[in-house]
């Protein structure tokens, strides 16, 4: 198994569709809190008892069929060991994953242990986000002295609509040569304040997701969960 050295970049990468947020639009980083349930099929009409009886001259054979499920949990850590099983690698110590994006359009990356500088580890190569259409609403405060600007706010709410979706099946290295792919679709509700004067922007994230797949090939999953993040940078003051 490899091991994958971060290459610490002084900045923000915006992986995955990310890119679809326009040029203007900052890009922001935080620690998610994911809290995301699994449950996944277990036995499946699988026969659990077999019976015969003879009564009065008559046959009776008795059969017993069982379903079940089983639940387990994926929050942060677990998903980047499974982006660590994707890839057969080993990440450095300290390793974090971090939620990087703004105003509804978010991806996944790969940062060092300070958990504020992003690599260029391809993270989009196997767990990529969509973005689609939302709407949002806010208001923007501007304090002019002598006609000269001197303070300001601008605070949004953003309502998104996103789908991370997770595939490894085109690597053929994977650990133990399974392979996994998943979606998960979200409602994505944003608090954006941003101070014009300095500059420094800070979006209060909250996603509520429901999603299938595969883990690992294990059989079909069904997901429902929350990430959660506080999303800190600059915008560029004019």
């Amino acid at each position: 198994m490899k091991t994958i050295h971060l290459l610490v970049v002084l900045g923000c990468f915006a992986l995955g569709n990310a890119a679809a947020v326009a040029v203007s639009a900052p890009t922001l980083m935080g620690l998610p809190q994911i809290d995301v349930h699994a449950t996944s099929q277990n036995l499946f009409d699988q026969q659990v008892s077999a019976k015969t009886n003879v009564i009065r001259g008559a046959t009776n054979d008795v059969t017993v069929n069982k379903s079940t499920t089983t639940n387990f949990t994926i929050n942060a850590t677990s998903l980047l060991a499974l982006l660590e099983a994707s890839f057969n690698t080993n990440f450095p110590t300290g390793t974090q994953l971090l939620l990087s994006g703004s105003e509804g359009y978010y991806s996944f990356v790969v940062s060092d242990q300070t958990g504020t500088n992003a690599s260029p580890f391809a993270v989009s190569q196997v767990l990529q986000s969509l973005g689609f259409s939302g709407i949002h609403s806010g208001i923007e405060t501007e304090l002019l002295t002598n006609q000269v600007f001197s303070s300001g706010n601008d605070t949004e709410s953003f309502t998104e609509a996103l789908s991370f979706q997770y595939d490894d099946s085109a690597l053929t290295n994977t650990v133990g040569g399974v392979h996994t792919s998943f979606s998960w679709n979200c409602l994505i509700e944003v608090k954006s304040s941003n101070n014009l004067g300095t500059g420094a922007l800070t979006e209060n994230v909250t996603m509520t997701l429901t999603g299938g797949g595969q883990i690992r090939s294990r059989t079909n999953s069904v997901f429902t969960g929350t990430i959660r993040a506080k999303l800190t940078g600059h915008r560029p003051v004019t």
